[in-house]
């Protein structure tokens, strides 16, 4: 008698974190703020003959992804980066002129908070300011994830400066990253990894609709590294009201990627 095969397509028999990691990612899912929540795994990527990203699909079913229709700036796929999951290189240089970028093919809320969560592993801490998640248009800066050289900061732009963690990146190490903005009560708040959250006053009052990953409009704040996944929310997930919300989050990245 022949013995059947089954084959659980995207499922390792021997990794035993896989059906948890599903099981945490439905939470994630449920989350009613989720906006857009893009992943690099290859089903969820287009790539060019170069294997460059030309296009990552949204996750959260809100069709909010992010696309780079020019070859030149488009990062390149890693698969078995972090914990065997792919990544997008972002490989920048302020003092080259060279940086890659991916848009945002939706657009921002116009109202209620912001959330971005990225996991993230630099190239270097020594890059000067580099921008992760940021809505920079010309003179209208509003809200931005970045780096600035190890230290972890949301900016508000030209409105109040920057709001910075008191504990520096590892650039040997993938890390949890989180800045929001919650304009009923006029703070930002940063989380590195399992750290507390540090919040401080801004003044800004909305963002911009654009978002971009990597890069700002120009080459002037790249990111050089890695980023395995991106989450967005339209709520302010690391105030204590979200407590419940920001947990599940970071429940499912840790045992993604063993961090």
């Amino acid at each position: 008698m022949p013995i059947g095969i089954i084959k659980l397509s995207g499922l390792k028999i021997t990794d035993p974190t896989r059906p948890v990691i599903a099981d945490l990612s439905s939470k994630v899912k449920a989350i009613s703020s989720l906006y857009s929540w893009v992943t690099f795994d290859e089903d969820s990527v287009t790539l060019d003959a170069s294997g460059l990203i030309q296009a990552v699909t949204d996750q959260s079913g809100n069709g909010r992804g992010f696309a780079q229709a020019t070859a030149a700036y488009r990062p390149k796929w890693v698969d078995g980066v972090v914990n065997d999951r792919p990544v997008a290189r972002f490989a920048g240089s302020a003092a080259s002129s060279v940086f890659n970028r991916l848009d945002f093919t939706g657009a921002l809320p116009s109202s209620g908070d912001l959330t971005k969560i990225a996991v993230l592993k630099l190239a270097s801490t020594a890059g000067g300011v580099q921008q992760i998640l940021t809505d920079l248009v010309p003179a209208a800066t509003k809200h931005v994830l970045q780096v600035n050289n190890a230290t972890l900061q949301t900016a508000n732009g030209n409105t109040s400066g920057n709001l910075s963690y008191p504990t520096a990146l590892d650039a040997s190490a993938f890390h949890v990253v989180a800045g929001s903005q919650d304009f009923a009560d006029k703070l930002a708040r940063v989380k590195l990894d399992e750290g507390a959250v540090t919040s401080g006053a801004m003044t800004a009052t909305g963002f911009n609709t654009t978002m971009y990953l990597g890069a700002s409009e120009t080459p002037t704040y790249p990111l050089a590294g890695d980023v395995a996944e991106v989450l967005v929310f339209n709520a302010d997930l690391l105030a204590d009201a979200h407590a419940d919300d920001l947990a599940a989050v970071m429940a499912y990245l840790q045992a993604r990627f063993a961090i």
